[in-house]
C-alpha cells in the first residue's frame, strides 16, 4: 500500500505527545522529518521515532519530493506562514489551533488552500472525543427535547504545569496572541458553534487574574446564537486540571459531561429512545482523540470525509475568539458578523 509522507513542523509537547505517536500509528503514513528551530532538539525527537530526516529550517522540509502533508505543530504566530508556505509547496496541511492570530491570515490561509485544492484542517481535537459524537446523536435524536442553554468549563493550571510545554511562548503576547482564551477558549468556541448554531451576540471578560504573565489566565463568554441558545464559556489557566467539562439544557432533559471523570451523565423527563426515566450514566468509549483526528485527516486527504473542520470553521472560531477581546477591552456586548 503506498503511503503519504508526512512532515512535522515544531517538535514540542503537541508533536511529541499527541501528534507524532498518532502519525506513527496510522498504516497510510510515513514520517518523513521533523524539523525544529533547535537543530538538537529536532535530531533528538527525529532519532526518537525512527529513521526520519532532520531540519532547522521547515522549508528544507516541506521542499522534500515525497511529502505530502504537513502538520504544524508550532506558536500561534507562525501557522499562517507556514500553512501557506506548505499550501503553496502543494502539500494539505493539518494544522494547530488557533489557525492563526488575526482573520487576514485566516482567509489568505483558505484561499490558498482553496487555489492549491488541498487541505487545510484546523486541530479542534475535541470534536474527535466519545463524548461529541455522544452529544452529536443525542441532538440528532432530539433526546434532550428543544436546546435552550449550554454551559462550557475548560480549565487546569496551564502551561508547564498541566501541560508539558518546552518553550516559554505560550506567555509571550506576540508568539501567543492571547492566553487562555485562543489556546481552550478556541476549542469550546468550535464545540459551541458546532453543535448549537454560530455565536451572534457575545459578552466577555478576560483577565490576567493570578499568574504573573502578559497574557490573560482567565476568561468568561457570555453569548447567545443565531439558533436562540444561551450560554457560557468559561476557561482557566489558574484552576485545579479538568473541574469542568460540558453542560447542555433541553426541554425534555439535560447532559453532564465531566472532564474529570471522563464520563457522561444523561437525565430525561421521560423514557427517551434508549435511555430510561432519571439519570443514566452514559460510556462514550473515549478512545484517542488524537488519534481519530489523524485518522480524519487521512480520510479528508483521500476524499473519504468532506466534513472535518477546515479554513472556514477555524476562522469562525477565530473571529469569535477576537470579537471577545474586543468585548472585553470595550466593555460592552459585541455582535459577531458572519461575512
Amino acid at each position: 500500500m503506498a503511503k503519504f509522507g508526512v512532515v512535522v513542523i515544531g517538535a514540542g509537547a503537541i508533536a511529541t505527545n499527541a501528534h507524532l505517536p498518532s502519525i506513527m500509528k496510522m498504516p497510510e503514513l510515513e514520517l518523513k522529518a521533523v524539523a525544529d528551530i533547535d537543530l538538537e532538539r529536532a535530531r533528538h525527537v527525529a532519532s526518537s521515532m525512527g529513521s526520519c530526516l532532520f531540519f532547522s529550517d521547515y522549508n528544507d522540509a516541506i521542499r522534500l519530493r515525497d511529502v505530502d502533508a504537513v502538520v504544524i505543530c508550532t506558536p500561534n504566530y507562525l501557522h499562517a506562514r507556514m500553512a501557506i508556505d506548505a499550501l503553496k509547496a502543494g502539500k494539505h496541511v493539518l494544522c494547530e489551533k488557533p489557525m492563526a492570530t488575526n482573520m487576514v491570515d485566516a482567509r489568505r490561509m483558505q484561499n490558498f488552500a482553496r487555489k492549491q485544492r488541498k487541505v487545510l484542517m484546523v486541530g479542534f481535537t475535541h470534536r474527535y472525543t466519545g463524548f461529541y459524537t455522544l452529544i452529536e446523536e443525542v441532538i440528532g435524536q432530539s433526546i434532550l427535547g428543544r436546546i435552550f442553554s449550554t454551559r462550557v468549563r475548560f480549565a487546569h493550571e496551564g502551561p508547564y504545569v498541566s501541560w508539558p510545554a518546552v518553550s516559554d511562548w505560550f506567555f509571550d503576547k506576540k508568539k501567543a496572541a492571547g492566553g487562555a482564551l485562543l489556546d481552550m477558549g478556541i476549542h469550546a468556541l468550535d464545540l459551541v458553534m458546532s453543535l448549537f448554531g454560530k455565536i451572534e451576540y457575545l459578552h466577555a471578560y478576560v483577565g490576567t487574574l493570578i499568574k504573573p504573565i502578559e497574557v490573560e489566565d482567565n476568561a468568561t463568554l457570555l453569548f447567545r446564537t443565531d439558533e436562540g441558545i444561551i450560554g457560557t464559556i468559561d476557561v482557566s489557566w489558574t484552576s485545579q486540571s479538568y473541574i469542568g467539562g460540558i453542560e447542555i439544557y433541553g426541554t425534555d432533559g439535560s447532559m453532564l459531561v465531566d472532564y474529570g471523570r471522563d464520563t457522561v451523565f444523561l437525565y430525561v423527563k421521560e423514557k427517551r429512545g434508549k435511555y430510561p426515566k432519571g439519570w443514566n450514566e452514559v460510556d462514550a468509549h473515549w478512545g484517542s482523540p488524537y488519534q481519530n483526528e489523524m485518522r480524519c485527516f487521512v480520510d479528508a486527504i483521500t476524499g473519504k470525509n468532506a466534513n472535518y473542520p477546515g479554513g472556514k470553521e477555524g476562522s469562525l472560531s477565530l473571529a469569535v475568539a477576537l470579537s471577545a477581546y474586543e468585548s472585553a477591552r470595550k466593555r460592552r456586548t459585541v455582535r459577531i458578523r458572519s461575512d
